[in-house]
């Protein structure tokens, strides 16, 4: 027999002990030190409003994806800094990319390359140049070498449980809502595939991530560390199926609460575990979390 739904309101404190078998994300890693295997992943839209230099500093490999290369140049040439950050790649069909951008990063040491094909997101060939970097340094090292360029990186084959990469992706919310969905949607069919590796959407308005199947505990040094009047706010988002949710630390907890689209979704609930928080699903889905870089 199913059990009952329940929904509990909470305080604006709550102490919240981590489960000991839960996968621990931690959302804003990126602000106080240099994350491991990690990818700074820019799309084409303008950037603003957020830390760029901290977010540079703290991930290791940093990717252009097409026309992203002529949003880098931009909003660095405004600060009068575009030679202190090169990216190390520009990947795409290059459709977007400018003559006099592309000429100046590879004259800056930025390797460009070409991948025509469209049955593959400029984004999706970024996050997979990403985790062939990161696989060994055999497949890393074919990235300095001459690559076919219609679908070549494809050509690079990829272990899923060897593959470990925290990717931060830069720009690849706003704009077309078609193009939003799309990327979400590339990240949760990746994510499939690549268990191993963690996404975040960076908005100058909050962080995006994907909770995956099972429990899940949210770390963070304080709930100021968001940089928002208040609690920050969340929301918990079924895209892909029906979830069914359990959580702890949230201004209204849930217990066996089934959410989908199109029946109950928990957008604008609100952080209240003082250094973390629980969330179990029955299936992986969508949590953006309030943050400002202000």
């Amino acid at each position: 027999m199913d059990q009952e739904a329940e929904v509990i309101e909470n305080p604006d404190n709550l102490e919240v002990v981590a489960p000991e078998d839960a996968h621990v994300i931690e959302p804003l890693i990126f602000k106080d030190r240099e994350v491991g295997n990690s990818s700074l992943i820019v799309l084409n839209q303008e950037i603003h409003s957020i830390d760029l230099e901290g977010l540079w500093r703290n991930t290791k490999l940093h990717i252009c994806a097409d026309g992203g290369a002529n949003r880098l140049f931009e909003y660095w040439k405004k600060h009068q800094r575009t030679e202190e950050f090169v990216p190390d790649f520009i990947v795409g069909d290059l459709d977007s990319l400018k003559a006099d951008v592309q000429q100046f990063y590879e004259q800056h040491g930025c390797i460009v390359i070409p991948q025509y094909t469209q049955y593959a997101s400029d984004f999706m060939k970024s996050m997979r140049l990403s985790m062939i970097y990161f696989q060994s340094e055999t497949t890393r090292g074919l990235l300095y070498e001459p690559i076919e360029s219609n679908k070549g990186l494809e050509f690079i084959q990829l272990e899923p449980a060897q593959v470990s990469v925290d990717m931060y992706i830069l720009n690849g919310l706003g704009g077309r809502f078609d193009q939003t969905v799309h990327s979400i949607n590339q990240v949760i069919q990746l994510a499939q595939q690549f268990v191993q590796n963690s996404f975040r959407f960076i908005t100058p308005d909050d962080i995006v991530f994907l909770l995956r199947k099972g429990v899940n505990y949210i770390k963070y040094p304080s709930k100021q560390s968001f940089g928002c009047q208040g609690n920050p706010v969340c929301g918990m988002l079924p895209l892909n199926t029906e979830v069914v949710l359990n959580t702890r630390g949230l201004k209204w907890d849930v217990l066996h609460w089934p959410s989908s689209m199109g029946g109950h979704v928990s957008s604008s609930n609100a952080l209240v575990g003082i250094s973390g928080a629980v969330i179990e699903c029955s299936n992986d889905m969508i949590i953006n979390i309030e943050h400002s870089f202000n």
